[in-house]
Formats: structure tokens, C-alpha cells, sequence
């Protein structure tokens, strides 16, 4: 076997394998909070397909967020049961500590 088609066969399979797992997966741009590395499948298998150093590797190393993410439910949009929504204040607060009727004066700096 002529070791000439070796390489891109081998980056080939490996860019159809990154897209298929990010497919599967779930993942979608901007579900992993943004950055440059939160990417949809289509995205990661362009990306492996022609700068497959640098991409493969780093697919690896998100593929442990999305999987967690995605055992979490939060790629699909849904909490897991039971769990408290993101960033949501305790029922009754406008924020954690702020409650509803508590308004801002001079004599409490501003403060709570």
C-alpha cells in the first residue's frame, strides 16, 4: 500500500467519525457558553477536514464538555429534572439577597 493515500484516508475517516460524534452529540454553536471551540458538527468536520492538526485535538478535548452537557440535557434546552434553573434567583428575590419590595435610599447606601 502506497503510504501517499494513507494520511488523507486517515484524516478523512477521522473528520466523517468528529462530525457523525458531534452530530450525535448534539452539539451546536453557542451551547458550551461561546468561544472559539464551540462549534456544530458541520463546523468541526470542515475544520478537521483541512486543518486537521490542530482541529482533531482540540475536538478531543471538547468532546468531554459536550458529553457532559449533553448527559446534563442542556444541548437539548432541557434541565435535567429537579434542577434549579441558570443563574435564577431564590423564589420571592429579585437576585440573591435583593427582595422584591426593598428599594435603594441614601441612608443604606444603596445597599440591601
Amino acid at each position: 500500500m502506497d503510504l501517499r493515500f494513507v494520511y488523507p484516508a486517515v484524516v478523512l475517516v477521522t473528520s466523517l467519525a468528529v462530525g457523525i460524534d458531534a452530530s450525535r452529540l448534539g452539539a451546536k454553536r453557542g451551547t458550551l457558553g461561546g468561544g472559539f471551540l464551540d462549534m456544530g458538527p458541520e463546523a468541526w468536520f470542515f475544520c478537521c477536514l483541512f486543518i486537521w492538526v490542530i482541529s482533531f485535538p482540540c475536538y478531543l478535548v471538547v468532546r468531554g464538555r459536550l458529553q457532559s452537557a449533553h448527559r446534563l440535557g442542556m444541548l437539548a434546552g432541557v434541565p435535567p429534572a429537579g434542577a434549579p434553573a441558570p443563574f435564577a434567583p431564590p423564589p420571592g428575590e429579585l437576585w440573591p439577597g435583593v427582595h422584591p419590595d426593598w428599594t435603594p435610599s441614601v441612608t443604606d447606601g444603596g445597599r440591601p
